[in-house]
């Protein structure tokens, strides 16, 4: 599991069922980025509903093919978002750290 400030996190808008405001409403998460060779991420978020401006504790469960978030209050709703992912070369990562040696 990835530590919570290791993480790297990026806006996301969602679609999902508001328990409080009993109806289909859009809203936003901020979710973790996840790269091609990490693991599966599970860490806690929040979820903002903008119909009734309600917000919403939860667990993000994500991996680079897919992203659930389960409510703490509500554990029957499941909300499916994209996952975030990120791009990461190890190639690109070597270079940099040897221009920077080599200055």
């Amino acid at each position: 599991m990835m530590e919570m400030e290791e993480a790297q996190w990026e806006t996301s808008d969602v679609s999902f069922y508001c328990p409080e405001c009993k109806m289909d409403v859009d809203g936003t998460v901020d979710l973790p980025i996840v790269y091609d060779n990490g693991d599966r991420t599970h860490l806690p978020v929040n979820v903002q509903c903008f119909s009734g401006r309600h917000k919403f504790d939860g667990w993000v469960k994500t991996n680079w093919d897919s992203c659930e978030i389960e409510l703490d209050e509500y554990p029957e709703i499941i909300i499916k978002a994209a996952p975030m992912r990120g791009y990461a070369s190890e190639i690109d990562d070597y270079d940099h750290d040897y221009y920077e040696w080599s200055i």
